[in-house]
């Protein structure tokens, strides 16, 4: 599975497809939520949308965004949440 550009979940209907499973994220996509860019971690059975948002200095650190991989549901609907 190849990562897309940047997906804006700041759209109603394209989060809506994230939450129902019929737009599949890979964990690490980009995506474009509460005003900036944050990595994709996963989506729940409940339709919960984990992601990873920037920090001190303005970015995504990677110990933060493994943290959330390593201890995000592994009965998630997302690929590669595990």
């Amino acid at each position: 599975m190849r990562f897309l550009p940047v997906v804006d979940l700041n759209d109603a209907g394209t989060m809506a497809a994230v939450r129902s499973g019929r737009l599949r994220l890979q964990c690490g996509q980009w995506i474009s939520c509460a005003g900036g860019v944050s990595r994709f971690v996963g989506v729940t059975a409940e339709g919960i949308i984990y992601a990873a948002h920037r920090g001190a200095g303005g970015v995504v650190s990677r110990e933060r965004f493994d943290d959330l991989r390593h201890c995000f549901p592994a009965t998630s609907k997302s690929k590669g949440a595990r």
